[in-house]
């Protein structure tokens, strides 16, 4: 989401008022408020491993954050004011997962101290090593980033696909978007070209990584919605963010009559494919005819002409004379692809390692169940749009809505337990001794549950079904878990030593 990349070597910490897009009520730029870092590969592992002290360019009070791993506890943090004294170490909250071949979170960290950090430390987690991480750290509170508009009618109506002149677009609801929080509408009058600085070469579907894209946005930056009004995916395919009559969040103060259509990945180095050239020229062709936009450099910027950016990264911004000319001449599009193998796993509320097995997966008139893993799969499955069911015992059931997307969708389902009437309890302590009791630990029980231990240790956590739970607790760097099996009208003792 952010438009300029750390050098991952020297990890360079990059201040965002290059890239952070303003609010779509034109109010001032909040860029020069957040600092941005991307880590990913070889060097995240080395900074996961080493956890070295870094110094903030600006005070900050969160952290926003979307990183990709097998599970959600993979990444900790730590934060000073002074350098001296540092708070726990502690993981983000999540608000959104996507589990495909790989997670994909999107969650945050909020500074404890009564004034803002400068310093922090970042280390792996409990449960390994994620392989992309962008952090923004943040001078400003989530009230003040919250952008104004008019409320949203959840009656809208949307459709499938979109045609635009000679580009056809997925809709928001093909990519599974939530509604947004608020709208505003203008008369596009120019386009901006951006990249959202994801990974390149995702593993994680379009569809995925635009969901998270939408909640960073939404949860982290406190926007309406998606910042964009259109993107488009390494494969070509274009996707509806905003879409074109409703104001953006994209350009700081630049928002109002200006398109904002983003290159799903990093373009620093990395052009973008002529299947995407020719995708986005044909859109630029569709919206110029629409709006009577004329074709040119004037009206078709990269985001570094309009404010102290690298966006849309140095390869892709080399490449817009010929997005322009290309658009000039109409564009083309690839045909959408045909049947497709949905598959994925069940997981327990945001722990994607807790998977469900022998759960009923059902997609239109098939079924079959989760093996051991909670991994299922349908294969050739016509059509560009399925929803997927599934139900367990003890568990709420719950499904998704996924746009098929190409050879392998994926279609992974998070079930939460239903309520019931067993509980856990227990004491936190230190080495061997129970009497040695940790005051105020952080108490978690797979399925998402967070609690904390009072002044003496003790915790207790009630209104559980039955079954096995692992319960992790953390106090200043120390962990420790024990696996327990809840029974029913029971509160059964589920002690941690750290």
């Amino acid at each position: 989401m952010k438009c300029s990349v750390t050098t991952l070597a020297t990890l360079i910490l990059i201040a965002s008022s290059a890239c952070i897009s303003g609010h779509s009520q034109e109010t001032p730029d909040l860029g020069d408020r957040v600092e941005s870092i991307v880590l990913e590969g070889t060097e995240l592992a080395t900074e996961l491993e080493s956890s070295p002290v870094r110094q903030a360019a600006i005070p900050f009070v969160r952290i926003g954050m979307f990183w990709d791993a097998d599970a959600p506890n993979t990444i900790e943090i730590s934060t000073s004011v002074d350098g001296s004294e540092w708070s726990e170490w502690t993981t983000p909250t999540i608000y959104h997962v996507e589990m495909e071949e790989t997670g994909n979170f999107v969650g945050e960290f909020t500074v404890a101290s009564n004034e803002p950090a400068i310093f922090y430390r970042l280390r792996a987690g409990e449960q390994g090593t994620p392989t992309f991480v962008n952090a923004e750290f943040m001078e400003f509170t989530l009230s003040e980033s919250i952008e104004d508009g008019e409320a949203f009618d959840p009656n809208t109506p949307t459709s499938y696909a979109i045609q635009i002149g000679g580009a056809q677009v997925n809709s928001r609801s093909s990519w599974g978007a939530k509604p947004p929080k608020c709208v505003s509408s203008h008369s596009p009058n120019r386009m901006t070209i951006h990249h959202t600085v994801t990974p390149t070469n995702d593993s994680v579907s379009p569809q995925a990584r635009l969901r998270g894209i939408q909640s960073f946005h939404q949860n982290s930056r406190g926007w309406c919605d998606i910042g964009y009004q259109y993107l488009i995916s390494r494969d070509g395919r274009l996707w509806e963010g905003r879409g074109a009559s409703r104001l953006g969040s994209h350009v700081g103060g630049k928002n109002r009559g200006n398109v904002g259509i983003a290159f799903m990945g990093t373009h620093a180095s990395t052009p973008a494919t002529s299947t995407q050239i020719n995708s986005v020229a044909a859109l630029i062709k569709g919206l110029a005819d629409r709006y009577g936009i004329a074709i040119n450099r004037t009206k078709i910027k990269g985001h570094r002409e309009q404010g102290s950016t690298t966006c849309p990264g140095s390869a892709l911004y080399a490449q817009l004379g010929t997005i322009v000319s290309t658009a000039k001449n109409g564009g083309g599009q690839e045909p959408p692809p045909g049947t497709t193998t949905v598959k994925g796993v069940i997981y327990e509320g945001n722990d994607t390692s807790q998977r469900i097995s022998g759960a009923t997966v059902t997609l239109g008139n098939q079924t079959v169940t989760s093996n051991s893993i909670g991994y299922f799969e349908f294969p050739n499955i016509d059509g560009t749009q399925v929803t997927v069911s599934a139900s367990a015992s003890g568990f709420i059931s719950g499904s998704v809505s996924r746009g098929t997307t190409g050879a392998v969708t994926w279609a992974s389902i998070s079930l939460n337990r239903t309520a019931g009437n067993a509980g856990l309890r227990g004491v936190i302590y230190r080495g061997s001794d129970s009497s040695n009791r940790v005051p105020n630990a952080t108490v978690t029980v797979s399925g998402g549950i967070v609690t904390q231990a009072d002044a003496n240790g003790y915790y207790t956590v009630e209104g559980l079904a039955p079954g096995d739970y692992t319960v992790t607790a953390t106090s200043n760097g120390a962990s420790g878990s024990v696996t327990r099996t809840a029974v029913a009208n029971t509160l059964t003792w589920a002690s941690i030593s750290l």
